[in-house]
């Protein structure tokens, strides 16, 4: 028999940190939330050891499934933020030692959305496309998933990134 603790997780939001972990900390995450409509199940409900796990998470997935644009400020630094040469929608450049408001609330809101659903689970009717139990039948329709990336998370960025292409980048020498 295997017995074991999972020691909590050390939630690290320093800006261009080697060791930062997730854009947004939990009491920012908690602030914005606070001022959404449906945030109170975050606020009230959930422990805070999920919450950390769940901001850790939104973090690399924001990282994994979008091309951000500019550079990275440091490249010891552990998240894909902050950033250099990157431009407001107003047209003003974005402090380059922080991490912008944006990337706080797109992660506190995806995070929220991820302690609800698992959005990156397998799907249950992959590779069905009809079902029939006797008399029964019914059609599945693979294009009603939800996608990775929530349309709420995506809105919030827009102006920052783009949906990466899974493309690699190919260097050419000159």
């Amino acid at each position: 028999s295997w017995s074991y603790k999972i020691m909590a997780l050390t939630l690290i939001a320093t800006a261009g940190a080697s060791d930062a972990k997730t854009y947004a900390p939990l009491d920012e995450s908690n602030a914005y939330h606070e001022s959404q409509v449906y945030g109170t199940n975050w606020v009230e409900e959930v422990d805070d050891e999920i919450k950390a796990q769940a901001l850790v998470w939104a973090t690399r997935l924001l990282d994994e499934k979008l091309s951000w644009v500019g550079q990275i400020s440091d490249e010891g630094q552990a998240l894909s933020w902050p950033r250099r040469y990157v431009v407001d929608k107003e047209g003003r450049l974005v402090a380059d030692d922080i991490v912008p408001q944006f990337a706080k609330d797109a992660t506190s809101e995806f995070a929220r959305l991820l302690v609800a659903a698992d959005r990156t689970a397998e799907n249950d009717t992959a590779g069905f496309k009809w079902l029939k139990i006797g008399t029964l039948g019914m059609g599945l329709d693979k294009n009603d998933r939800r996608p990775v990336m929530p349309p709420s998370v995506f809105s919030i960025v827009k102006f920052y990134a783009t949906l990466a292409t899974g493309q690699p980048i190919i260097l050419e020498r000159m």
